[in-house]
């Protein structure tokens, strides 16, 4: 499976967004 992870700096801290291939509407955050 493959993931696609993108990784966003902010002020308050970092993010992370995954989104899976298999849905791409889904997308979980990681502070």
């Amino acid at each position: 499976m493959h993931a696609y992870i993108f990784f966003q700096t902010s002020g308050k801290g970092h993010s992370a967004t995954i989104v899976g291939q298999d849905d791409a509407k889904k997308r979980l955050a990681v502070h």
